[in-house]
């Protein structure tokens, strides 16, 4: 048989030639022969059988991993590459002393190994390093530099679960508030096209825009209302007023810090209705806290599968027809409440057949 490079052959292959190979032998052949019969030189053949007699359980001539071992001729220790890990994970560039990267690029980990342990890697060779970490180029966080990191754990630990207790003292139900604005000039996702040629997506030059409130509840409970411009404290006013006409139960509205919330007619106003109503202030700049923010993402990716709105009406009505749709799938609406920032408001409550569920009421 004509000999050949084994190693183009499959995994399977391969240890079927050395069984084949160690099973003439046993049955008389010289290794010669064996090696001849099986298409290999007589050394590879030797190689297999000392293999075998070394031994003989089922995977002794199974394959075994070529290359070096796993970890050997690095440059980091694995407690270096910890270290690096942990501090890309806890840290932003500038907290280290890195003042020319705003992100952890390649190259700002590259610094970061060379002012610790006097390593230089070469950017293609960090980029094998944060690949076998783990870890993938995304698209950043925005947090703001005024954030209170004590005053958010708080909220989390002490505040919010008060609010709970009192929730259920008052047999009230939690709404999370916020405020978000659609336009027609709103980014359009991707779409398919050959290489090398642009998409083409067509867009009315007047610019038009609509902006909504809308509050959602653990239990799958989504309220909304539109409006154009931006929010007053009128309008805040007006749809706190149909927040609590559409609900049977005392409405307890936990929302950011912006001024119209913050209004002298919307405090006179909740004081005097405040067995029908409450707010709770979420601590400033922590957006994320906030699952209505999530459903505010849910809400325009949907929007973007949609056709260009030719006018402040159009644009109106998707709003509402994609609002409706979401405020019907009520999973959906609590699975806003799964997110990772926001499982602090995860609490225990009665199985679904135990409650009354209150209706979504639209407005």
């Amino acid at each position: 048989m004509e000999r050949g490079d084994t190693r183009s052959l499959s995994v399977v292959e391969q240890e079927v030639l050395r069984r084949r190979c160690v099973e003439l032998v046993a049955s008389g052949s010289t290794v010669t022969a064996a090696a001849e019969a099986v298409g290999v030189h007589r050394r590879t053949a030797t190689r297999w059988l000392e293999r075998y007699r070394g031994g003989p359980d089922k995977g002794a001539l199974s394959q075994r991993r070529r290359g070096r071992p796993p970890g050997t001729q690095r440059h980091l220790t694995p407690a270096q590459e910890a270290a690096i890990r942990k501090t890309i994970c806890t840290r932003v560039p500038d907290e280290v002393g890195e003042d020319v990267h705003a992100l952890w690029t390649r190259d700002a980990v590259s610094r970061l190994i060379e002012r610790r342990y006097g390593i230089r890697l070469a950017v293609r060779s960090m980029g094998l390093y944060l690949a076998r970490w783990g870890f993938t180029p995304q698209k950043p966080l925005r947090r703001a530099y005024e954030r209170d990191a004590k005053a958010i754990e708080n909220w989390k630990v002490v505040e919010f679960p008060k609010i709970v207790r009192l929730a259920k003292k008052h047999k009230a139900t939690i709404h999370f508030e916020d405020e978000t604005g659609v336009s027609t000039e709103d980014t359009r996702g991707r779409g398919y096209a050959p290489r090398g040629t642009k998409p083409l997506r067509r867009h009315f030059a007047t610019r038009n825009s609509v902006s909504m409130a809308s509050t959602v509840t653990p239990q799958g409970t989504l309220r909304f209302m539109v409006f154009k411009g931006a929010l007053t404290a009128r309008i805040f006013l007006t749809f706190l007023k149909r927040l609590v006409k559409g609900s049977t139960r005392p409405v307890f509205v936990v929302l950011d810090n912006i001024g119209p919330h913050h209004a002298r007619s919307v405090s006179t106003w909740v004081e005097q209705n405040r067995d029908k109503i409450r707010l709770f202030f979420l601590p400033a700049y922590a957006p994320e806290l906030n699952p209505d923010e999530c459903f505010n993402n849910v809400l325009k990716g949907r929007l973007r599968s949609r056709q260009s709105s030719k006018g402040h009406q159009t644009l109106a009505g998707n709003v509402r027809r994609v609002a409706r749709a979401i405020q019907r799938n009520r999973p959906l609406v609590r699975s806003l409440f799964r997110q990772q920032h926001v499982q602090y408001t995860a609490t225990k409550r009665r199985p679904a057949a135990a409650t009354k569920s209150s209706s979504a009421s639209r407005a």
